[in-house]
């Protein structure tokens, strides 16, 4: 059990214990995956404020919102083709590297 998740239900246990009831269990699916795939990153793919050059970086700015690398990929070459996906992964690796987008 990844130890965050074993973290939060300990946090649950004493503050059930502090109220004198039951631990209540997490929700199904409170725990996932940040790889998982949704219907949110698909709208992030299709999203073209996501993968305008400058436009991208103010709308995460101002809205808050991310992607996730494959998403970004996928919505670089949908719109850039094969310069946009060739840019985009040399954006990732320089980001992985530096931590600067």
């Amino acid at each position: 059990m990844p130890a965050a998740i074993t973290q939060q239900i300990d946090q649950r246990a004493v503050i059930a214990a502090a109220r004198g009831s039951e631990p209540v269990a997490p929700a199904k699916g409170a725990a996932k995956d940040e790889d998982d795939f949704s219907f949110g990153d698909l709208l992030d793919i299709i999203n073209p404020l996501q993968h305008i050059p400058i436009v991208s970086t103010l709308y995460r700015a101002i809205t808050g919102d991310t992607i996730k690398p494959v998403g970004r990929l996928a919505g670089d070459a949908l719109y850039g083709g094969l310069w946009g996906f060739v840019s985009s992964f040399a954006n990732l690796a320089f980001e992985k590297i530096t931590g600067k987008d």
